[in-house]
Formats: structure tokens, sequence, C-alpha cells
């Protein structure tokens, strides 16, 4: 029998701690477009095309949808908190503007970001040290690749 190369969702079915990049992109996304209490159709498919063209989940060898079952079961009964901390410390700090752009997509995939989406990305800038003039960068960026007219 073959061993698992990481306790990973790309390898495994479901995770007891977020200690791989990719999950810890993918909890932070998942939770991000949960914040304000509902998820829509727009904002899951923006989970599929992080999947497909982010080089962070090249390794995966799921299908998207058991990929995101593996981390939404990996997440599902664990305090928001918790789980931030896992995925911070997972996270390098040369990764960490990389994660916040995917954060902020899959946030911007409905065209809107509310009140509490707003609180959900300023706490992770705090989390990742992350200063304001490049997060405001990264928005701007995001903004510009989601436009349609």
């Amino acid at each position: 029998m073959k061993k698992n190369k990481c306790a990973c969702c790309s390898s495994m079915g479901k995770i007891n701690k977020i200690k791989a990049v990719e999950d810890a992109v993918m909890a932070l996304c998942v939770l991000a477009i949960s914040s304000d209490g509902e998820v829509n159709s727009k904002e899951m498919d923006s989970l599929y095309k992080i999947l497909s063209v982010s080089p962070i989940f090249k390794n995966s060898k799921k299908t998207k949808e058991d990929y995101i079952n593996c981390v939404l079961s990996s997440i599902a009964n664990r305090t928001r908190g918790e789980v931030i901390s896992e995925c911070v410390k997972a996270i390098p700090q040369k990764l960490r503007a990389t994660a916040y752009a995917w954060i902020y997509f899959a946030l911007k995939s409905d065209k809107k970001v509310i009140h509490p989406e707003h609180k959900f990305l300023d706490e992770i800038t705090k989390h990742f040290k992350l200063p304001g003039a490049l997060a405001g960068k990264i928005k701007a960026v995001v903004e510009i690749i989601s436009r349609d007219k």
C-alpha cells in the first residue's frame, strides 16, 4: 500500500489539522465566501476557477468537487478562529499576498463585497501582516481582471 505524501486534501479524504498551503488557501476562501452567512453559486464557481488556474493546487490528484468537499468536511465542526490560526501558520510569508488575492477573487465573484466580508478581509490582512497599500493593490488588480464591461 502506497503512503500518502502529505496529510492534505490533495491526497486524503479528510484532515484533522490544516498544514498544507493549498488546504489553507482553500479553507480561507471558503471561510471568506461564507462570512456573510450564505454562499451563492458564483462564489462556489470561483472556488473551482481557483483550483483550475492557481499553481498552488497543481499537485492535487482529486476532482475539484472531492477536493472542496474534503476542505469543507475538515473545517465544518471547528471554530473560525482555530481554522484561521492553522491557515496562517501553514501559509509562508511569501505566499500570503497570493492567498489574499485568491480570497478577494472568491469574494468579488458575485460583483460585491459586503460588510461581513470586508471584516473578514481586514482580519486576514492583520493575521498575514499584509501592508495596507499592498492589500489595496491586490484588490485593484482583482477588480480589473473581474471586469466584464
